[in-house]
């Protein structure tokens, strides 16, 4: 049986570490960490400015910052919550929603999308930042994700990991909706939670005091707030706290969205395996470690690296956020997340 982990002592280490390895202080980007049970929190550590140029902006439990990845968890209970109402089908194919897509892409399954398994190229991982430039095009992006993709791709049902099914998830929600995905999400979602400070990167982030985005060296931090805010919709749009992501562990602990027992086995038994004990089901991963189960997703983009860990046996939930990058050639899996699961032994798949 593996070893228990003292959570509140040795995770704190581990980003008090992270911290002194990086010299992270008052001045520079920073994180933050929060260890709680039962909504109760017993560890948190923050350190480091929103925006280095204002000493007032102190990184803090209250600090709104992109989920990025994070935003998956919120799209898959939407599209749980529309296939309760009997309005989303993931049985269905794109060419119900997509005439102008290719053959092949029209015959994908939408299961296909939420489980990372249609074998689609992720725009993401190879568009220039430059195609942002003049702000968020749908259609455009439709158009580069039917060009990248002419056929579904050879690994066409097996897990690969893409932000393209996601995007597009969003954009089927609309069409089923009729109004936008964010919408839907605030309707049945965040308001039956009580989440009130989520919001869409599309709308305006600086009234909502959002954190800015930095990469290294050491000392000669260049804000990227530019490219990750801009990054698509339902795949990595959202902004929210910790507050918020607290919050978010509901869906486990109460029934108003779910059954608690329906939704932990729907979403363990419409799964698939990512690797070893690893699962993916409807924007979370899953893992039996420790001896517990723990839902999780971990994010990032360029600048911002983000993590939700919770297990509803134990009701301890984990929280990070940094809004720096210092990984190098040298060292690539130098950023917080990759600290916190490489110390819980954690092997999952993680985007950051």
């Amino acid at each position: 049986m593996a070893p228990r982990i003292d959570f509140m002592l040795n995770l704190t280490k581990v980003v008090e570490t992270y911290i002194a390895t990086n010299k992270l202080n008052e001045h520079t980007p920073g994180l933050g960490f929060q260890y709680s049970v039962a909504n109760q929190i017993k560890e948190e550590l923050y350190v480091g400015r929103g925006d280095i140029a204002q000493a007032t902006s102190r990184l803090s439990r209250n600090s709104s910052f992109q989920i990025c990845s994070i935003t998956k968890i919120f799209v898959g209970l939407l599209l749980l919550k529309l296939e309760e109402k009997k309005v989303f089908d993931p049985e269905t194919t794109l060419s119900d929603y997509f005439n102008d897509a290719p053959l092949r892409i029209r015959a994908l399954k939408l299961k296909e999308l939420i489980f990372h398994t249609s074998g689609l190229i992720d725009y993401l991982t190879i568009i220039d930042p430059e195609f942002f430039a003049e702000g968020w095009q749908t259609e455009k992006a439709l158009d580069l994700i039917w060009r990248l993709n002419p056929e579904a791709g050879a690994s066409r049902g097996r897990y690969q990991y893409c932000n393209t099914g996601f995007f597009l998830l969003g954009e089927i929600v609309q069409k089923i909706t009729g109004v936008k995905w964010f919408e839907s999400l605030e309707e049945q979602i965040l308001r039956p939670l009580g989440i009130k400070k989520t919001y869409s990167a599309e709308q305006d982030r600086k009234n909502s005091g959002t954190i800015e985005a930095y990469e290294g060296p050491y000392g000669q931090w260049k804000p990227r707030s530019a490219c990750p805010y801009l990054y698509g919709w339902a795949e990595g749009n959202l902004v929210s706290n910790f507050d918020d992501l607290q919050k978010l562990s509901l869906v486990f602990e109460s029934d108003v969205l779910f059954k608690q027992s329906s939704l932990r086995d729907k979403l363990r038994e419409r799964s698939v395996i990512v690797e070893g004990e690893t699962f993916y089901s409807w924007g979370f991963q899953i893992l039996e470690k420790h001896d517990k189960t723990w839902f999780m997703h971990g994010g990032g983009s360029d600048g911002i690296h983000t993590l939700w860990i919770y297990c509803p046996k134990t009701r301890e939930l984990i929280l990070s956020y940094a809004n720096h990058m210092m990984r190098t050639e040298a060292d690539p899996r130098n950023n917080l997340n990759h600290a916190l699961i490489d110390h819980l032994d954690f092997k999952f798949d993680n985007r950051a």
